[in-house]
């Protein structure tokens, strides 16, 4: 949000908020890429055949997007936590 002159209104907490819930994101999106491969790796004991190697390369190609988006996720998060901080510093200046 920004008023006519141009400057940006942050809450800090709203920031701080949004970069804790991308961290949980990302943990659920880990254990839930873990859990799939388990689960192929299972079902990989009794089925084997061009479908399976298929689905198997798939999920490895999904598997590298994953990885891309977390550590884009990281880096989202330590600046949403950096400008957090600014704004805080910046409102405190600002206070009567």
């Amino acid at each position: 949000m920004s008023d006519e002159s141009g400057q940006a209104y942050v809450d800090p907490t709203k920031l701080e908020a949004y970069a804790r819930e991308l961290a949980l994101g990302c943990a659920r999106l880990t254990d839930c890429m873990q859990a799939m491969k388990g689960d192929l790796a299972t079902l990989g004991s009794t089925w084997r055949d061009a479908q399976y190697h298929e689905f198997q390369a798939k999920l490895a190609a999904v598997a590298r997007q994953v990885d891309v988006f977390k550590a884009e996720a990281v880096r989202a998060q330590l600046q949403l936590e950096l400008d957090a901080e600014a704004a805080r510093r910046i409102h405190r200046s600002t206070l009567p």
